[in-house]
């Protein structure tokens, strides 16, 4: 129960420190989501 609560501790801080713009998150950032598309596209392509 101890390990949870740590861990929804964390995500809340991460989740202020964001709005606050003190935190960049990488998998929001505009390089990391063109690679993310580019890869789905790759993967149907091949489906």
């Amino acid at each position: 129960m101890q390990q949870r609560d740590n861990s929804n501790l964390t995500a809340i801080k991460k989740m202020f420190a964001t709005l606050e713009g003190q935190l960049e998150i990488p998998e929001q950032q505009p390089e990391y989501l063109l690679a993310l598309a580019s890869l789905w596209q790759q993967t149907l392509a091949i489906l």
